[in-house]
């Protein structure tokens, strides 16, 4: 997979255009619905708040208005077709990166790429693709969790966490984590063009992922199993051993069970 041959075109740059918008039903819909209307790669949109944000899975993504940094940013990779699935992981790095350059904390990827501190969840990312014009748009958007109080938090009702209250104190707003990510994003994205790009970029998500050395279930579209996460394969699926076998898992959902013994 590394090794397929990238078209002589590939960019040296990505030149982002910022929208900052008060509010949208979703910061990727946005994007989709633009799409093939020269709308082209580096479009970033922001909002304060969204009235229908989507996680995986068709999950609903809460967030009252200045609580969290919500953004959908659109690449044209020009990629082999086998590759491309590499964005979203990639995007989960380049914002754990960020996170770590802005705010004191250190930050894990549950697999597949979610951001994770002290084993609550701190943001998550949905990728979305079209063809347009014969080239593949991908819109791949984030949302973390920033200015949360603990009673923020408790309506969700699950685990998730905030910055806000990882530090102890009121975060400095999204505007700095924002800049930061889109400087580690552009320099992941294009590093993906070097020869070995594709195998370095799994290896970064390889460590910071939290999920691998633990027992997990999946749960898939067509069954669900339960077995320990051994590794990353370079092609970046998720290996897991069930009793006897390995299966490399593409897509799913992963539930963290417990931590291996040791």
């Amino acid at each position: 997979m590394g090794d397929e041959k990238l078209p002589n075109n590939v960019p040296n740059k990505v030149n982002f255009e910022v929208i900052n918008l008060d509010s949208a039903d979703s910061t990727n819909r946005y994007i989709i619905d633009r799409l093939g209307a020269d709308t082209g790669e580096g479009l970033v949109v922001t909002a304060r708040f969204q009235t229908d944000g989507r996680g995986r899975l068709e999950r609903a993504w809460n967030s009252k208005p200045d609580s969290s940094l919500l953004v959908s940013v659109l690449l044209e990779p020009k990629l082999p077709p086998s590759q491309i699935h590499v964005l979203p992981s990639l995007s989960a790095v380049a914002m754990a990166e960020a996170i770590e350059d802005t705010y004191p904390i250190k930050v894990g990827l549950k697999w597949p790429n979610d951001l994770y501190v002290d084993e609550k969840k701190l943001g998550g990312i949905l990728a979305e693709s079209r063809i347009s014009k014969g080239s593949v748009q991908v819109v791949v958007g984030l949302g973390v969790n920033l200015d949360w109080t603990r009673e923020d938090l408790e309506e969700l009702h699950r685990p998730a966490t905030a910055i806000s209250l990882e530090i102890g104190a009121q975060t400095q707003g999204p505007k700095p984590l924002l800049d930061s990510f889109l400087d580690k994003l552009a320099r992941h994205y294009l590093h993906l063009y070097d020869k070995n790009g594709f195998i370095d970029e799994i290896s970064y998500y390889r460590r910071r992922c939290i999920t691998i050395g633990r027992l997990i279930s999946v749960e898939m579209a067509e069954d669900s199993f339960e077995g320990v996460a051994l590794d990353i394969a370079p092609t970046g699926e998720l290996l897991v051993a069930i009793e006897s076998c390995v299966r490399a898992v593409s897509a799913g959902d992963v539930i963290h069970i417990r931590p291996l013994a040791t």
